[in-house]
């Protein structure tokens, strides 16, 4: 943590853009298990720069380590709308469908992700 700290404060000296503050920030909170903090600053992120696809992605990844699985799921579908090819997404979708079970639309999900990465032990 400390060298993150000190990233972020040379970035504030270095004026760096407003984003890339708020993108560290999000990460150190993340890190310090900050879910509450990690939440709010992703969405302002995603509120600055909407096709930001990352910014998206560990929103709904914050909100699952939060618990709000249901706020979760809908960052993921938000996300599988506007970024369709986002592998990592169709995983998470994956896991939310044997959740429901919805074995057919997870199979479904977790086929297409394993397509592109079949050495993905876990999935």
């Amino acid at each position: 943590l400390k060298g993150l700290n000190e990233d972020i404060e040379e970035l504030i000296l270095l004026k760096a853009p407003e984003q890339d503050l708020l993108l560290l920030s999000s990460l150190l909170s993340m890190r310090q298990m900050d879910y509450f903090h990690a939440i709010q600053s992703f969405q302002q992120l995603v509120e600055m720069q909407p096709s930001n696809m990352m910014s998206r992605y560990f929103l709904g990844i914050a909100h699952y380590l939060s618990g709000d699985l249901e706020h979760a799921k809908l960052v993921f579908l938000e996300q599988n709308a506007m970024f369709p090819c986002h592998d990592l997404t169709e995983k998470w979708l994956s896991f939310f469908s044997l959740q429901q079970d919805d074995w057919v639309g997870s199979e479904k999900r977790l086929r297409k992700y394993l397509n592109r990465y079949p050495r993905d032990y876990q999935a």
